[in-house]
């Protein structure tokens, strides 16, 4: 559920000009919370597909953006009340906003530190353009860096000593592919909550035939959750105009 009592800090600062509403119109004050509600449903989700899913999904730059300034009002209005004497620890409204605000700390923190771990496991698989849409500005910076001294460091202790033809880190040929990548055939439990329409699926008919594949319509239902496998359902949680269809659980 969406936390309540952080919106109540917005309400109970001093400082009435950092807050993005006018005097004139209370139902301002009231738009602004239900945005805030809404950014705060967003990175809900965004932590629970990021969480589930093999591969990283396209960054939110709006809702962590959002949700950083959120917070850091929130906590300086809690300062600003405990060092004022006004509220403390002991009172009901300043713990509750304390524990949500640090609940909230943690899921925007976790988020991004979930969407670390995936690139520095697969590094080599998101230094390619095409994937690199999905991260932020950050994580590039990060990803390269983090692959420029891996590479040095094996570089120097291991592939030096190696013939010529060894040395490569990211040779493809018919056996093997070197650059490590995520199973998107992997099976996640995937919530539906708008009508998806058919979805095609390819399957092959035997396990031991080559090149016997079998086409199958699948239709999933809004409300129920499936065992299902992730590349069935990528496409509703990378793309944008599909964004809030599928949630993983």
């Amino acid at each position: 559920d969406v936390p309540q009592v952080v919106f109540s800090a917005l309400a109970m600062t001093s400082t009435e000009e950092e807050i993005p509403s006018t005097k004139e119109d209370t139902n301002d004050d009231e738009v602004d919370m239900e945005n805030y509600k809404e950014e705060i449903e967003r990175l809900v989700r965004r932590h629970r597909n990021e969480k589930h899913a093999p591969e990283v999904l396209p960054f939110d730059q709006d809702v962590v953006e959002t949700m950083s300034e959120l917070l850091h009002f929130v906590d300086k209005s809690l300062k600003e009340d405990r060092a004022s004497g006004e509220q403390g620890p002991t009172h009901p409204s300043w713990y509750f906003r304390s524990n949500e605000t640090e609940r909230l700390t943690y899921l925007l923190s976790d988020y991004l530190r979930i969407r670390l771990r995936k690139l520095f496991k697969y590094p080599q698989y998101y230094l390619d353009l095409e994937r690199q849409n999905f991260l932020s500005s950050s994580e590039r910076v990060a990803l390269r860096e983090y692959w420029d001294l891996k590479s040095a460091y094996l570089e120097n202790r291991l592939l030096c000593g190696l013939p010529e033809s060894w040395r490569k880190l990211d040779q493809v040929d018919d056996l093997r592919d070197m650059i490590r990548s995520p199973c998107l055939q992997s099976h996640i439990y995937a919530r539906i909550h708008a009508d998806l329409g058919q979805l095609q699926l390819t399957s092959s008919t035997k396990p031991g035939s080559q090149g016997s594949t079998q086409d199958t319509k699948l239709t999933l239902d809004a409300g129920e959750t499936y065992l299902i496998r992730y590349e069935v359902v990528r496409q509703f949680l990378v793309e944008p105009e599909h964004d809030g269809k599928v949630q993983l659980v």
